[in-house]
């Protein structure tokens, strides 16, 4: 079964707000996305962009999902270097067992046989790997275009994940092809039209990370039937 992780602020709620904590939590996903950094006080809170004094505190929002002992929290982590002071954070509210990082994600930390976040699931972007992915747009024979990041792909053998990461415009047939030949599970990010959460949940992906999340819910429930 694809896990439904819901992308901060699903279905009109505002991102990173105690509003869309509230709303996902009380939902059937599986897993709730949100943005991390440090405010100018050097204080973890809830940001996409440049934080603010009046951005929620990122313990409030562990302490939220305590109350919800079967969903997990996707941190994308927006800054270097907060691997640890999230999980030290997550350990001291009780949640550090349901911890998944996106992000920015030190690869040192993660490398196989050595890795020092044993009990996070990694949810590897690509663009670690391949920094260049995004920003083209192949038009026509596009199989070329993607060798790049195939060899990527490859590359994550070298470290301890729980899935790669990517845009869903990545998921091309032959890419998906790939992946499952090699035995690389694969998340998709952000995953809004019904066609395409219906598409890759006929995939068979790990995960999706979606703003539509109530009606990711209904098609993966319809899709199970």
């Amino acid at each position: 079964m694809t896990f439904i992780t819901a992308h901060s602020g699903c279905d009109h709620t505002t991102d990173n707000s105690i509003e869309f904590l509230e709303y996902a939590l009380s939902r059937e996903v599986d897993n709730i996305e949100i943005d991390v950094q440090k405010n100018e006080n050097g204080i973890l809170v809830l940001s996409h962009d440049k934080a603010d004094r009046s951005a929620p505190l990122l313990e409030t929002a562990f302490s939220m999902l305590k109350a919800y002992p079967d969903k997990k929290i996707n941190c994308d982590l927006k800054q270097e270097n907060l691997e640890f002071e999230v999980y030290y954070l997550a350990q001291k509210t009780g949640v550090a067992d349901r911890l998944i990082y996106s992000g920015t994600v030190n690869l040192s930390l993660i490398k196989r046989a050595h890795s020092q976040l044993p009990n996070i699931d990694i949810y590897l972007n690509i663009e670690r790997l391949f920094p260049q992915v995004y920003q083209f747009r192949p038009q026509g024979n596009t199989e070329n275009h993607y060798k790049k990041l195939y060899q990527a792909a490859l590359e994550v053998s070298g470290f301890e994940f729980t899935c790669i990461n990517v845009e869903y415009h990545m998921c091309t047939v032959t890419f998906l092809a790939f992946l499952k030949q090699n035995k690389i599970p694969c998340s998709a990010w952000t995953v809004n039209d019904e066609s395409n959460i219906k598409h890759l949940l006929e995939q068979d992906l790990y995960n999706i990370t979606t703003r539509n999340a109530g009606r990711a819910l209904k098609i993966r429930e319809e899709f199970m039937q």
